[in-house]
């Protein structure tokens, strides 16, 4: 995971004109983002390309609650039909799909992603949010980048700079 920095601005225009003085340092505009909603967090911190992993998670995550589940039903029903196992082992092969399923839809809806940031810094940006603050999002390439960029958003008007490696 690349390390990224986030710098909290007063307006647009201001986080706009710390994008361009980033952009004069050799960084490429996919490297940033520029963050005025919820929404827009959202898609920044848990960005597309991850979803199919997301999506991979749930179902096979989803598959092996489904057939541990299953295999307890059979087990634990005590039933005298125990023997034969072939006919049993369609109970935890459908409760694995079944399962798989419910994984895949949590995995669509992106719950499994993994944020490119710690919940306790999320939490204080969607507060910056909250306060009508606009947030600047650099993707950096290695992390001895960290202290530069945070100087140029400090003199930019960045109101506050946070990293996450």
């Amino acid at each position: 995971m690349s390390p990224e920095i986030l710098g909290s601005f007063d307006s647009i225009a201001a986080a706009e004109k710390a994008q361009q003085k980033v952009r004069s340092e050799g960084f490429r505009a996919s490297d940033m983002a520029v963050i005025t909603s919820a929404a827009d967090m959202d898609t920044t911190l848990r960005p597309e390309s991850d979803f199919p992993l997301s999506i991979k998670r749930g179902v096979i995550g989803g598959a092996i609650v489904g057939f541990i589940f299953g295999l307890g039903f059979v087990f634990l029903s005590g039933s005298p039909e125990f023997i034969h196992w072939g006919g049993m082992l369609s109970i935890p092969i459908a409760e694995s799909a079944g399962w798989a399923l419910f994984g895949m839809i949590l995995g669509a809806s992106g719950i499994l992603a993994v944020t490119t940031v710690s919940s306790q810094l999320e939490e204080r940006l969607e507060k910056e949010l909250t306060r009508g603050r606009v947030l600047l999002a650099i993707r950096l390439h290695q992390e001895k980048e960290i202290d530069k960029i945070a100087a140029i958003l400090y003199q930019a008007g960045a109101a506050d700079v946070s990293s996450a490696a």
